[in-house]
C-alpha cells in the first residue's frame, strides 16, 4: 500500500500470494506466478503423470494454506480424488508420524506438500522412513538445498516442484549459462 500510494514501483521477486498483487495496484508487481497459477500447473502435472488419488499436507501459514486449497480445487476439477487432507504446525524437530499414520494404509498416487523447506523436508524424511515411496508434489519453497539436506538425497528424489530459474553464483555452470544467455538475448 505504501508503494502504491507513493507511486513507487515495487517488484516482488519471490512473493506468490495473491494478497500482495491481487489488489489491482498500478505500481506493485510480482516476478513469479501467483499461487493460483502454481496450483493449476501442479494439478496439470499430476494429471499428466496419471495420478488419480492424492494426499494433501500443508503447514498452517497463510501462503501454504492458500496453495493447498487452490491445489485441491484444481485437482478436483481434473477428476483427481483427494484421499486425505491434513494441516500441521511448523515446529523444528516435529514428529509428523501421527499425521502420516492417518493415511499410510490408504491407496494413493502422490503426496502434495505445501510448507517451508525445513518442515517439508522433515515430512518427506518421515514419509520415507514409514515406507511410503509415492512421489511428492511440493510448493516452490521445496526447490532448494535445505529441503534436500533435511529429507535426505534418496528421500527427496521423485519430488516435483515448480521452479523459477535463478542464477546460482556458487555454480560455474550456472554463471556460464547466465553469461551466454545474456550475450545472446541482451
Amino acid at each position: 500500500v505504501i508503494y502504491e500510494r507513493s507511486q513507487i514501483i515495487f517488484l516482488s521477486s519471490f512473493a506468490t500470494a495473491d494478497s500482495l498483487t491481487g489488489h489491482k495496484f498500478k505500481y506493485v508487481f510480482r516476478m513469479m506466478p501467483n499461487t493460483q497459477k502454481l496450483a493449476s500447473q501442479q494439478a496439470s502435472a499430476a494429471q499428466s503423470l496419471g495420478y488419480k488419488k492424492v494426499i494433501i499436507l500443508y503447514s498452517r501459514d497463510l501462503v501454504s494454506r492458500e496453495l493447498a486449497f487452490l491445489f485441491e480445487d484444481a485437482v478436483l476439477a481434473k477428476n483427481i480424488k483427494v484421499i486425505k487432507r491434513a494441516s500441521f504446525f511448523v515446529v523444528q524437530g516435529r514428529n509428523y508420524r501421527p499425521i502420516i499414520s492417518q493415511f499410510n494404509s490408504e491407496s494413493f498416487d502422490a503426496v502434495f506438500i505445501a510448507s517451508d523447506a525445513e518442515s517439508g523436508g522433515e515430512m518427506v524424511r518421515q514419509l520415507r522412513e514409514m515406507g511410503l515411496s509415492q512421489p511428492i508434489i511440493g510448493s516452490d519453497k521445496l526447490a532448494n538445498r535445505e529441503y534436500n539436506q533435511i529429507a535426505g538425497e534418496n528421500a527427496s528424489n521423485n519430488t516435483i516442484v515448480p521452479s523459477i530459474y535463478k542464477t546460482d553464483t556458487s555454480s560455474q555452470i550456472s554463471l556460464n549459462f547466465a553469461k551466454n544467455y545474456l550475450a545472446e538475448y541482451e
